[in-house]
C-alpha cells in the first residue's frame, strides 16, 4: 500500500466521532437500519454465534446482542470500537459481545483457526473497502459452519437516485466514478459492485439465497436532508420500496444491495 494513502483504519478513525450524528441518528439512517434489522431477524436465532465485520459504532452489534445472539464484533478502527463498547456497556450486554480490532482482509492472522460461526454480518458498505472479495470469501469459508449464513450489505454501482441528485448539482464526475466501479473516498480507493459480481466472488464456497435492494426509491444518505424535510413522503417511499426490494432489478439499481448466502 502507498504509505501516503490513509489506511482503512485511519479513514474510519476520523469518521467515528460524527458517524452516528451524520447517519445512524438521522431519519434516513433510521429507516435503512430498521430494514436491515428486520432481515437480520429472519436470518439469525438467539444463541447463534455471529461474526460482525466492520462493526462501526456498534448499532448492529447492540441489536444482535439484545436479541440473545453471541457476537464477535470486529473493526479495523479503534475509535469505532471505542464508541461501540460504550453502547454495549450502557445496554448491559457485555457478556454477549467480544470486540477484536482486526481488518476483515486479515482474518487468518487474528482468529482462532478452530473458531466456527453460525453466520457473518457486514452492513452498509464496509466490504467496499476490501482488497479482494474472492479472497475474503475463501477466508470466511473456514470460519462459517456448513449451513451458516452470510449477510452482506454492499454499495452498488448503478444508482439512478444519485444520477438525478448529483446531476442537478452538476457533479457528473462523481456519477461517472461510481459507474466505473471505483472512487476516491477520504484519501483511499473504494470499489463498487453489482449483486451479480458479489455472488460470483462468493460462489465457490457459498450459495446465494437472496438479494434485496436498499435505497432504490429512497435517496442516498448524503441526501438525508430531503427526508427530514418531507418525512411522510419518504415514509411512503420506504413502504413501497419494501414491497419490491426482492426484485433483482431493484437490487441492481439501489444505493446498497443486500445479498445473503448459505455455506455449502
Amino acid at each position: 500500500m502507498n504509505e501516503s494513502m490513509p489506511s482503512t483504519k485511519q479513514a474510519f478513525d476520523q469518521l467515528a466521532r460524527n458517524y452516528d450524528s451524520i447517519f445512524t441518528n438521522t431519519n434516513i439512517g433510521k429507516m435503512l437500519r430498521q430494514r436491515t434489522h428486520e432481515l437480520l431477524d429472519e436470518i439469525f436465532l438467539p444463541e447463534d454465534i455471529v461474526l460482525v465485520l466492520n462493526c462501526g459504532t456498534g448499532e448492529d452489534v447492540l441489536y444482535l446482542a439484545s436479541r440473545g445472539i453471541k457476537v464477535i464484533a470486529t473493526d479495523s478502527s479503534a475509535e469505532m470500537i471505542k464508541y461501540a463498547r460504550i453502547k454495549i456497556k450502557d445496554g448491559g450486554l457485555e457478556n454477549r459481545v467480544i470486540f477484536k480490532q482486526i481488518d476483515f482482509d486479515e482474518l487468518d492472522a487474528c482468529l482462532d483457526p478452530d473458531e466456527q460461526f453460525d453466520g457473518v454480518v457486514s452492513n452498509f458498505g464496509g466490504l467496499n473497502c476490501s482488497r479482494d472479495l474472492t479472497l475474503l470469501a475463501g477466508e470466511l469459508s473456514k470460519y462459517v459452519r456448513v449451513g451458516g449464513r452470510l449477510y452482506l450489505c454492499i454499495m452498488g454501482r448503478f444508482v439512478p437516485w444519485e444520477w438525478f441528485y448529483l446531476g442537478l448539482k452538476g457533479n457528473f464526475s462523481r456519477v461517472i466514478e461510481r459507474i466505473s466501479g471505483s472512487c476516491m473516498w477520504r484519501g483511499r480507493y473504494i470499489k463498487y459492485y453489482t449483486p451479480g459480481s458479489v455472488i460470483k466472488s462468493f460462489s465457490d464456497n457459498f450459495r446465494a439465497a437472496d438479494s434485496r435492494g436498499l435505497g432504490f426509491l429512497l435517496p442516498p444518505s448524503y441526501a438525508g436532508s430531503l427526508v427530514s424535510r418531507y418525512p411522510d413522503f419518504f415514509q411512503l417511499l420506504n413502504r413501497l420500496e419494501k414491497k419490491i426490494e426482492s426484485c433483482f432489478a431493484v437490487s441492481c439499481f439501489s444505493d446498497h444491495f443486500i445479498v445473503t448466502f448459505l455455506k455449502k
